[in-house]
Parts: C-alpha cells; sequence; structure tokens
C-alpha cells in the first residue's frame, strides 16, 4: 500500500466575525491524501474553503481563530510530521446546547510551536505556485537572488555563486528566454507569463517533494495560459512530482489532475477519478458537482454558438469558468446537509435526513465518494 506525501484529515478552520460576534465555520471535517507521483486537483466556487486548506497545509492560518482541529501529516523520507500535533493543548472548543461554538486559543504559543515545525517543511517538503506571483516576489530584489536565496536557504547548497548557476538553471528549465539576463530583472519588469514562470522557477529550486499552485493560469491570457500548463505538465513528467491544484478552471483539471476534490461551503461534497468526476453526462454526482458541469457546457455550447468562426473566442471557451456561479456563502449547517437550502433534488424519503443532519462522504464505486443522503 502506497504511504501518502501528505494526508489531511478531519480539519476544521474556523474564522471569527468582529462585527457579527460570531464564529464561521470556513472548513468542516476535511479530509484527502496525496500519493506520490500524483497529481490532486480542487475546484469548487470562491469562498468554498480552497485557498483556506491550502494556507492550512502551509502553516499560513494565524488566529482568529484558525485551524481549531484535525491532522496535517507530511510523510518525508519515511519520517512523518503532524504539524497540527497537541493541538488541543492549544485550543479548546465547548459547544453549546445551541451548537454555537466557545472557542479559546493560545494563539502566540501555538504559532511559535508551528514555526519551529513548519521550518523542516516549507521549501524542503512543499512549496507553493502562488496566486499573484508579482505580490508573492518582493519587488526590491530580483528575481534570480529570491530564487538563489531559496536554494541556499532549502537545500545543501551554502556557495553564492553555485546557487546562483542553480537559478538559472531552473529559469532556463522553466523555458525562460534569456534565462542569465532576466536573472537579474525585478518582478514588475516581468510580463504576467514570465513572472508565473519564475514563481514555478523558485517553488521548484528547492526541489520540494510536494508542489501547490494556487490558480496557476488566473489573469494571464488564453495563449499564455495553455503555455504553462504545458510547462507543468512537462515537469510533471520530468521530475515526478506530487501536486495539488486549485482552480475554477475545468480545462486545467483536464490536463493536469488525477483525482478531483468538490468543494462547497466548507465541505468536500464529491471525489473520485478526474474522468469520473467530470463526465457531464453521468447521472451519479452531488446536485451540486452537476450544477456545475452544466453550468460550463452550456457556457462552452452558448459561446460557440455565438462565435462559430471567432478563432479569440474559442481560445476563451477553454476558460469556462465557476464564477459564472454565486452562491451566498452561509455558516448554519452544523445540523443539516450543507447543500440542503439550494438543492432541488430532495425527495420525501430522504427530507428529514437532509435537514436535521450532515450526510457521510460514501463511496459509490472505485474510490468515487459523494456526500449525499440519496447515495448514503
Amino acid at each position: 500500500m502506497l504511504t501518502p506525501i501528505l494526508k489531511v484529515e478531519n480539519l476544521s478552520v474556523r474564522f471569527f466575525l468582529e462585527e457579527e460576534k460570531r464564529l464561521l465555520p470556513a472548513l468542516c471535517r476535511v479530509s484527502f491524501h496525496i500519493n506520490e507521483n500524483e497529481v490532486l486537483g480542487i475546484i469548487g466556487e470562491s469562498g468554498s474553503g480552497k485557498s483556506v486548506t491550502l494556507l492550512s497545509i502551509l502553516g499560513l492560518l494565524q488566529g482568529n481563530p484558525g485551524i481549531i482541529e484535525g491532522k496535517i501529516t507530511f510523510n518525508t523520507n519515511g519520517n512523518e510530521i503532524n504539524t497540527l500535533q497537541d493541538i488541543s493543548e492549544y485550543v479548546t472548543i465547548n459547544n453549546c446546547e445551541t451548537n454555537d461554538e466557545v472557542i479559546r486559543k493560545n494563539i502566540h504559543s501555538w504559532n511559535k510551536l508551528t514555526t519551529k515545525r513548519y521550518s523542516k517543511i516549507l521549501g524542503k517538503v512543499v512549496s507553493m505556485i502562488f496566486q499573484n506571483p508579482r505580490l508573492a516576489f518582493n519587488p526590491y530584489y530580483s528575481i534570480g537572488k529570491q530564487i538563489r536565496e531559496s536554494v541556499l536557504l532549502h537545500t545543501k547548497e551554502n556557495n553564492k555563486n553555485t546557487a546562483k548557476e542553480t537559478a538559472i538553471d531552473w529559469l532556463t528549465r522553466v523555458k525562460m528566454e534569456a534565462p542569465a539576463l532576466r536573472y537579474n530583472n525585478n518582478p514588475y519588469g516581468l510580463s504576467g507569463g514570465l513572472c508565473q514562470r519564475a514563481m514555478i522557477a523558485m517553488a521548484l529550486a528547492s526541489e520540494p517533494q510536494l508542489l501547490i499552485a494556487d490558480e496557476p493560469t488566473t489573469g494571464l491570457d488564453a495563449t499564455i495560459q495553455d503555455e504553462i500548463l504545458s510547462l507543468l505538465e512537462e515537469l510533471k513528467k520530468r521530475h515526478k512530482l506530487s501536486m495539488i491544484i486549485v482552480s475554477h478552471d475545468f480545462n486545467v483539471m483536464h490536463r493536469l489532475a488525477n483525482r478531483v476534490l468538490v468543494y462547497f461551503n466548507g465541505f468536500i461534497i464529491e471525489e473520485g477519478n478526474t474522468d469520473v468526476i467530470l463526465d457531464h453526462k453521468s447521472d451519479t454526482h452531488h446536485p451540486y458537482t452537476s450544477l456545475l458541469l452544466n453550468t460550463e457546457y452550456d457556457d462552452i455550447r452558448k459561446k460557440n454558438d455565438f462565435s462559430e468562426n471567432t478563432q479569440d473566442q474559442q481560445f476563451e471557451n477553454q476558460n469556462s469558468s465557476l464564477n459564472t456561479i454565486n452562491v451566498e456563502p452561509k455558516a448554519s449547517f452544523y445540523n443539516q446537509c450543507p447543500y440542503y437550502k439550494d438543492c432541488d433534488r430532495i425527495t420525501s424519503d430522504i427530507k428529514d435526513s437532509c435537514a436535521t443532519s450532515i450526510p457521510p462522504l460514501v463511496s459509490i464505486h472505485n474510490n468515487h465518494k459523494i456526500r449525499c443522503w440519496k447515495f448514503a
């Protein structure tokens, strides 16, 4: 049996809303894993918990109150590191009769402990491609120097000249034009596509086991998006990378992902192999997944009808986005299905269950799981 590089178990995150003086659930008992040389895709609308999951994995969620329970376990060279070990000693949760939560958290001590743990993980085991690469880089230093510092910080290399050569080598690997010259460019002196390539080079220069990409093609035109996806495909095969890809774009999932998780309102509501999850003709889907798929293919058909002979519009058809669906986030789903108020498939035999309890994520067939009382 394969040992996962990363295993997330029952991860829950809450945020405190100052104006309303209440806690907003952001993630509820999220569990998944990723194996070696596997690409895991995460899709869902804005606010569904995708980025919160990534920030939790990377230890970048601070107080307010942030992570309250769960396990995040990295396996590196046979050693398991649970970054949330002993969290119950720093976070206490009291459930009231109304199902409200009272959470107390020793934020300073917990942050100090996690910072120490992640010093052995960030860069060395996991790296990230951020959604906006220009903001991820320090604007006052050249991209080359920042990649060099990543090499010096996260690898055994301690010679600055050799680290510089490694940085230029990685700029070459990501197909940066004139890499030795680009080494001296500041982030604001690069186009969006070149800046994204530099971000990928910096993420991989420390030779991590796991690469996390948060919306890696957002804000790029269709041609550049295709080039970035091709680059990620090539790098995955060449370096046998494991990756977590978060995107609104179905095309990204088709191109890169082996498995896909579908998020809604802080829950994983469906998961399975990519060809199963993105099969819009299948009648075995969570109703929310069906809505996403139908919306995406309806958009493609409409665009094709409108611009049958327009090449520019055909490029746009490759970028159908989940942004077309706007479901207002809700907080009161402790005792009901998270999709209860929006579902159009509720029948009399399951109505009471949908309204009073959270359905389990049940296995349908061959690693295909759905969180819905119709399948429980």
